[in-house]
């Protein structure tokens, strides 16, 4: 009897392990992790627990090759995801497209130059959004086409030089949206028409 339990108890922690890949640290709904995404060609096979919620990732990380390595990895529930500070230069644009229950994306401190307008398309629950210090310079007006519920935007630290009047059409719950340091010198009268709830820019 006391064998029976020893054994499962050791499947228990050999199956938990399996479950949170060798470059983490993962703690209940938590992970934390290096370099997850920094070669995904020779990626291993490792999954997480599927109810993993908090993703933070250091190092490098690439997400220009056409797949959906969220969905590769069983992450599709994540609702807070790190990636700043990643030395990422370019996006899929379906990159983030499995992560339906995603609130908060901080891209912070990358390098991404461009952004498709659908990169957030699927992510309609998004809520907090930092793109600060990146070297994008236009933002096409459909990009937050889908973000109803975006509350917070940063955009600051970058190098655009004009808003398209109708960005925040449909973020009609926009309330903080930070464009300091930028190249922007004249802003449409609607650009903000539709955001009433807004009381930062």
């Amino acid at each position: 009897m006391i064998v029976q339990i020893v054994l499962v108890i050791l499947t228990a922690v050999q199956v938990n392990s399996q479950l949170c890949p060798s470059v983490c640290q993962c703690d209940s709904e938590q992970a934390t992790c290096r370099d997850l995404f920094s070669d995904v060609t020779s990626m291993k096979q490792e999954t997480f627990d599927s109810a993993l919620r908090t993703l933070r990732v250091t190092g490098s990380t690439r997400l220009e090759l056409q797949e959906d390595l969220f969905q590769r990895l069983n992450i599709t529930s994540l609702t807070f995801l790190d990636l700043s500070q990643n030395n990422i230069t370019k996006m899929w644009q379906r990159a983030f497209y499995s992560l339906h229950y995603l609130q908060e994306l901080n891209l912070t401190g990358n390098s991404i130059t461009s952004l498709h307008s659908q990169t957030f398309y699927n992510n309609t629950r998004l809520e907090r959004l930092s793109l600060s210090k990146n070297s994008i310079n236009d933002i096409q007006e459909s990009t937050f086409l889908n973000s109803i519920h975006l509350t917070y935007l940063d955009i600051s630290e970058k190098n655009i030089t004009s808003l398209h009047a109708d960005l925040f059409k449909k973020s009609t719950q926009l309330q903080w949206v930070r464009l300091a340091n930028n190249r922007i010198t004249n802003v449409h009268p609607s650009t903000f028409q539709n955001n009433i709830w807004l009381k930062h820019f």
